[in-house]
């Protein structure tokens, strides 16, 4: 479930929060506020690809091409993310 709400997006997450520490300790490193801005407006645009998916699917669309549309615009997002995140691990 997405909580988006105006200018703030949220993820939910299962677990304990990441802290400062635990996120060193994986290979995790303190983002730039345009590195942030990036990773959030990824979020949020796969929100929107999220609902077009769907108007896809509800409209008849080819459940195939569907399936494999929604699976590069997440590969494609996760590779932006990861661009402008570097993690330090695989």
């Amino acid at each position: 479930m997405n909580t988006n709400t105006g200018d703030t997006f949220e993820i939910p997450r299962s677990g304990p929060p990441l802290t400062e520490a635990t996120a060193a300790k994986v290979g995790f490193r303190e983002l730039t506020p345009q590195e942030t801005s990036l990773v959030r407006e990824c979020r949020m645009r796969g929100a929107d690809l999220e609902k077009l998916i769907a108007e896809a699917t509800s409209m008849g669309a080819d459940p195939r091409w569907v399936a494999i549309a929604k699976t590069h615009f997440q590969e494609g997002l996760m590779a932006l993310v990861r661009s402008a995140t570097k993690p330090a691990f695989f």
